[in-house]
């Protein structure tokens, strides 16, 4: 209405200036066509400009949401980030603890490693060519060596340095035939006869004798033709005990 309005006006105007001006009526109308022409076209650059202002304004916003997008995950990656580094310095604070208890563990088996080689030449008899060894003559004779006559337990590192001292494990690299060998040369170096015995499903002979599933390996005397069981191992059941098996005749 306003924009119709104002053609119209402007329509008055031109023709009453016109007329004053002495102009003829085709040459007003000359005019007020070449008016409406101009502003025909600055009509449509106004359009141009306002669908330019429109287009500039959308990118604008998605100007913006990109940047908020992108701030986003520069957040997201800063948390990240500092994640990281709060996990390395775990790490590093877990690597420190390791090497310390692997230090530790070194010292500790140098330790039993000392120990042991002191149990295997410590004896009672001194052996030679006189006094070669013997079976023991009684069961009071062999649990009274056995008492006195005790492996040290030997610790076992994990991979990670760490040993775990409530639960002692057997490790591949000094297991129940290395414990069974040392006892044998312990009382050998003590001038008595033990010799190794296989065990199976923790039974020898039917006899049960040990609580490990697997297959094993331990130490048995014979007093009096009887054969009688000793773990060997430190810390399991009947360890240093003698356990009557089976007669030899």
């Amino acid at each position: 209405m306003l924009k119709n309005i104002i053609i119209y006006s402007s329509i008055i105007i031109i023709i009453t200036g016109g007329i004053w001006a002495g102009y003829t009526l085709p040459q007003i109308f000359h005019d007020f066509k070449d008016a409406q022409s101009n502003l025909g076209a600055e009509q449509s650059r106004v359009l141009a400009l306002e669908n330019s202002l429109a287009s500039t304004q959308n990118n604008l916003k998605e100007t913006v949401s990109d940047l908020t997008g992108k701030t986003a995950k520069l957040d997201e990656s800063q948390d990240a980030l500092i994640r990281a580094e709060n996990d390395l310095t775990a790490t590093q604070a877990r690597l420190e603890i390791s090497q310390y208890q692997l230090s530790q563990v070194q010292d500790q088996l140098a330790t039993v490693q000392e120990q042991l080689t002191i149990a295997l030449n410590d004896s009672t008899t001194v052996k030679d060519e006189s006094h070669p060894p013997r079976p023991f003559i009684s069961v009071q004779e062999a649990q009274e060596w056995l008492d006195n006559h005790q492996l040290p337990v030997v610790l076992i590192a994990d991979q990670n340095g760490i040993i775990n001292i409530s639960q002692t494990q057997l490790d591949s690299r000094y297991d129940c035939d290395d414990y069974a060998r040392d006892y044998q040369q312990l009382a050998l170096n003590s001038g008595y006869i033990i010799s190794l015995c296989p065990v199976e499903n923790g039974e020898v002979w039917g006899i049960k004798v040990s609580l490990l599933p697997e297959a094993h390996i331990a130490c048995w005397v014979e007093i009096d033709n009887i054969y009688y069981y000793i773990e060997s191992v430190p810390n399991l059941y009947n360890s240093y005990q003698l356990t009557r098996i089976i007669s030899a005749d």
